[in-house]
Formats: C-alpha cells, structure tokens, sequence
C-alpha cells in the first residue's frame, strides 16, 4: 500500500474537517500478480515483453498468465479474459506510441 497526494477536483471534504482541502491522499494497493521479471534495479520489470506474457494472445483465444490471478480473484472466468485484453490493448498502445515517435 502506498499514499499519494492528488487534487482534490471532486471537493471531498475530510471527515472532522469544514471545507475541502486543495489535495487528497489517495492509497494504492498492487494488483496482487506476482512479478514475472525484474529491472536491474530489483523492481518488478514492465516491458513490453512482460506485459505480452501477462496478457498472451487474447484475440486468439490464449490467454496469458493475468488470466489465471484474475478469474481466480474475482471467481469469474470472463475476469481473466477482460483483463488480458486491457493487456494486450495497453501493450498495442504502447507499439502505436513508438511507431509515432
């Protein structure tokens, strides 16, 4: 888990407090995946090709190893299939992206 500080753009106003602040803190958690690789650095990696392994070929019916985490999570197959495709679709913007740079 970790906070981060945002604009405050919905006016939410902090419990004990009269009026919204100018920021927020928001927490994230992960998603729960395990890492597939690592950077140099000892992080969790996110290329490209560990996001093609996440997502794997969904259009063609082989779904990466998100799928697994996903429909186990949620206990609904179309979970991991929907989550694949985000992938692969991220994974598409990303080559457009370079292409254009």
């Amino acid at each position: 888990v970790r906070a981060f500080d945002v604009p405050n753009t919905k006016g939410i106003i902090e419990e004990g407090k009269k009026k919204a602040l100018k920021k927020r803190s928001i927490e994230i958690t992960g998603l729960g995946l395990a890492p597939v690789a690592y950077t140099a650095s000892h992080w969790p990696s996110t290329s490209s090709v560990v996001l093609r392994e996440l997502a794997g070929s969904p259009k063609d019916g082989n779904f990466g190893s998100a799928y697994d985490h996903f429909a186990t999570k949620e206990k609904d197959p179309k979970a991991g299939e929907d989550a694949c495709f985000a992938i692969d679709a991220l994974c598409s913007a990303g080559a457009v992206d370079t292409l254009l740079s």
